[in-house]
């Protein structure tokens, strides 16, 4: 499960929570993949469409309004803390996600030889 306020330092804080911990989109991707160089924003996907699609600006009108963003690497707020404290928080129904959780699958690409 993505959490959309805690993508804000992109890949390099822990958005992803499994099962088991808190996974940053670069660490989710390593563990799940067997590609030596995969890529977060179009390996990992949401409702089929891949991150970086996400990060894209939605509409031409609403420039700057996104679904993910990401933060500056110099951002000082407090969603790019490295103090922000791991929480457990899952939606109750993760079929009906909203607001802050996004569903998330990892694409496994097959390499032909």
């Amino acid at each position: 499960m993505l959490h959309k306020d805690r993508f804000a330092s992109g890949s390099c804080g822990k958005s992803i929570r499994t099962e088991q911990c808190w996974m940053t989109p670069i660490k989710f991707v390593t563990e799940g993949s067997a590609l030596e160089d995969p890529s977060w924003k179009k390996d990992i996907q949401c409702d089929g469409k891949p991150l970086s699609v996400l990060i894209e600006v939605q509409r031409e009108r609403e420039q700057r309004s996104k679904l993910l963003h990401i933060h500056s690497l110099l951002c000082k707020c407090k969603l790019c803390s490295s103090t922000v404290k791991d929480r457990v928080s899952f939606p109750l129904h993760p079929q009906e996600y909203g607001g802050t959780h996004l569903p998330i699958t990892l694409v496994k690409q097959m390499l032909q030889l």
